[in-house]
């Protein structure tokens, strides 16, 4: 990685980390452990609202969807080749590793009849709360700057 895109995803990271971004997230916290506030637990769908309000249209928001119900199981930003959510940037091989437990991940465009299927399996929508951590993202980190970036990366990779 070169320093450059290394330091706008620690800075992305960062931001998720923040008191700020947690706080907005609490009230649709949904981790393990109370006070444990997790972003891919519950408020994924709202982060990646947020994502997708700070890049604008270069980002896609996406569902993975499980093979054992057909149900979403997690939701996040695809910009090119690299996918963001509370985790932070990934690659596909990345996600792969994480979401996956026989190499196969099925991602899908996000519409509004998923998003109606998500929330009744537990993930959460805010709009509200999306839209002020984007407001917390685009303080921190021009999105102009975060896409050319994640595109001289892709360019770099292929």
């Amino acid at each position: 990685m070169d320093l450059e895109f290394d330091v706008l995803v620690k800075r992305f990271e960062k931001v998720l980390d923040s008191e700020e971004v947690l706080e907005l997230c609490e009230e649709v916290q949904t981790a393990t452990e109370p006070g444990e506030m997790n972003l891919l637990y519950g408020p994924c769908l709202i982060l990646a609202e947020a994502i997708k309000l700070w890049l604008g249209k270069e980002a896609g928001v996406r569902a993975i969807i499980s093979p054992l119900d057909g149900l979403p199981d997690h939701m996040l930003v695809q910009v090119g080749d690299w996918y963001l959510d509370g985790s932070g940037v990934s690659l596909l091989s990345e996600l792969r590793k994480r979401w996956s437990e026989n190499g196969t991940l099925n991602l899908v465009k996000m519409n509004e009849q998923l998003k109606e299927v998500a929330s009744s399996s537990g993930i959460k929508e805010d709009f509200k709360i999306s839209k002020k951590i984007a407001e917390v993202l685009t303080n921190a980190i021009s999105a102009r700057y975060a896409v050319s970036l994640l595109r001289k990366k892709l360019v770099e990779i292929e």
